[in-house]
């Protein structure tokens, strides 16, 4: 038995060699494979870390330029809305104008505008200024209408098939193109 037992013994040393060899051959594949994992986690984390730094520069960029973006858009309301206001003031300074100076720029528009046998339908505010003899005075041949021209001030010139609208506010949105760069320049200092 002392045979048999030393090669039992020898058969479950070299059993137990083999199995310590495959555990540490194992042992090392697991701490490989761990430190990759490990390795791999701190690239992966590092990289969500730069996206998500990105990301937040990025969104910062964002905001603030749709936050200028909305101050020029405000800002440029502003000065539309006070050129709208020039105009509008234009309207009011033709309808507060006196009788006299009514009554020399509607000469000047007759004059200028109005055409043989054409129908005058003044604004209501401007039926006592706007008179036939007023219009008499142009000479030639118009007449008043009877109803009132739609509008603050001015009149409408009417002919066959054809009107001629020179009420105040027609008269100013007329000169508008022309005038509102200057205007925008006098009021900003700058071109609109």
């Amino acid at each position: 038995m002392n045979g048999k037992s030393r090669i039992i013994e020898r058969i479950l040393a070299d059993a137990d060699a083999k199995c310590a060899e495959i555990a540490a051959n194992a042992q090392m594949r697991s701490d490989k494979i761990l430190a990759a994992a490990n390795d791999k986690i701190v690239a992966e984390r590092q990289a969500f870390q730069d996206k998500l730094t990105s990301f937040v520069a990025e969104s910062a960029r964002n905001k603030k330029s749709n936050a200028q973006l909305e101050a020029r858009k405000y800002k440029l309301a502003c000065k539309q809305s006070l050129v709208e206001d020039c105009y509008a003031d234009a309207v009011r300074s033709l309808v507060d104008l006196d009788a006299k100076a009514k009554g020399a720029l509607f000469a000047k528009l007759l004059t200028q505008y109005a055409e043989k046998g054409e129908t005058v339908r003044v604004c209501q505010g401007d039926a006592a200024v706007l008179n036939q003899r007023l219009v008499d005075s142009v000479g030639k041949d118009l007449r008043l209408a009877a109803g009132f021209a739609y509008g603050s001030g001015g009149f409408v010139l009417e002919g066959e098939g054809y009107d001629k609208d020179l009420t105040f506010e027609t008269l100013v949105a007329e000169i508008r193109p022309e005038t509102e760069a200057k205007v925008a320049e006098i009021l900003f200092g700058e071109g609109k």
